[in-house]
């Protein structure tokens, strides 16, 4: 507040972007396992950019050109934030495997065991159990690339071979990270998330078709179709997750009425799951083929591929995740819905009302009619 009121700008804007960085480690500290894994996904995610030699094109360089002092100190900041990230995992996995462990102490003496939610509490033991092999994993990863970081005989000079060494040692870090995501998120959020990485690659294809440099178009391409193939076998993975949860919901079909829709929509995600994977597949194989062939690569059919499998894989997300109906378009749909109840009570009242009169008049004319006993004087 003082360098506002005396106008010192600069001093004021670092003061209020230390606050805000303070706040942000504070909120932190609330945050549970699936936030904290993101927060490091995503930390980890921008230490393997910052050990990644950029593209020789200018036009493809992301963010100012850093020197290797610069480099270092946001390196050494980013794996220190995640090593400490991991640690704070250790204690949540550890608090939620013990209260794991004290449940069936909880089941009251002589009660009959539940089949299903002994085999659910199973499956959580073991999910905990794996996460902790991949967080311990991932701390490993990441002592070994702080000591690369702060060692003061070592060199990250991209491209050299102690930083070839870094990078992967990062990359390793990231990828146990990567493996704890898919333990704590749904089938739906793999899936967006898969879609989500799939639009990335294709728009990095886009971008490699556009480059009139051969070789370093060729250059580009190896890395494009194993990042092309982990996308097809994650989408397998999660076709077959689908089909699993589909038979699933085939067998309860006759004990819950919903069930029988439910076995439906996934079975049909499954299929444009599968047929995703089928097309990515294909991409992958295509890119394998344009980077090993000497002629120049038209990558039209990959960006075709890549295209096909992304509208299938939206297909999938809509099936299992219909688009919520704006809360004014419910009000006035509601709403339509009653005018339509009052108008219809309206034309039976109507229409009551009309039988009514016509059943009077009918009474009124029979009253009127002279009664058969009655003689008919002649009128001649």
């Amino acid at each position: 507040q003082g360098e506002l009121s005396s106008e010192q700008l600069a001093t004021a804007q670092g003061a209020q972007v230390e606050a805000l960085s303070g706040l942000f480690r504070a909120l932190e500290r609330f945050s549970g396992v699936r936030d904290l894994i993101e927060l490091a996904y995503g930390e980890q995610s921008q230490v393997v950019a910052l050990l990644t030699p950029p593209a020789k094109d200018a036009k493809d360089k992301k963010g100012p050109d850093l020197s290797t002092k610069e480099r270092t100190g946001l390196l050494m900041e980013s794996v220190v934030r995640n090593r400490e990230r991991m640690e704070r995992l250790k204690t949540l996995f550890a608090d939620e495997t013990e209260a794991l462990e004290a449940k069936p102490q909880a089941q009251a003496p002589g009660q009959p065991a539940d089949k299903e939610a002994a085999q659910k509490l199973a499956g959580e033991k073991d999910r905990y159990r794996q996460a902790e092999e991949k967080r311990q994993a991932a701390a490993a990863a990441l002592a070994r690339l702080s000591g690369m970081v702060t060692s003061p005989s070592s060199s990250l000079s991209l491209g050299s071979g102690s930083g070839s060494g870094a990078r992967g040692t990062a990359e390793d870090a990231r990828k146990q990270i990567e493996d704890l995501r898919r333990l704590f998120f749904t089938v739906i959020e793999h899936l967006k998330e898969l879609l989500r990485s799939q639009v990335d690659t294709r728009d990095n294809t886009s971008s490699a078709q556009t480059q009139k440099d051969e070789e370093d178009k060729r250059r580009r391409l190896s890395p494009l179709a194993e990042t092309q193939a982990t996308h097809a076998a994650m989408g397998q993975a999660i076709a077959e997750a689908l089909a699993a949860q589909a038979d699933q919901a085939g067998a309860a079909a006759g004990k819950q009425p919903q069930a029988e829709q439910a076995q439906k929509m996934l079975t049909e995600a499954a299929e444009e799951v599968k047929q995703a994977h089928g097309v990515m597949d294909t991409a992958a194989q295509a890119l394998k083929e344009d980077a090993q062939a000497q002629v120049s690569a038209d990558l039209e059919p990959a960006l075709e591929q890549q295209k096909q499998a992304i509208a299938h894989l939206e297909k999938a997300i809509q099936l299992l995740e219909p688009p919520k109906q704006d809360p004014k378009d419910q009000q006035k749909e509601q709403k339509q819905k009653q005018e339509q109840q009052v108008s219809q009570d309206q034309a039976e009242q109507r229409l009551q009302a009309i039988r009514e009169r016509e059943a009077e008049r009918q009474r009124e004319q029979k009253r009127r009619e002279p009664s058969p006993s009655e003689p008919v004087e002649k009128d001649w």
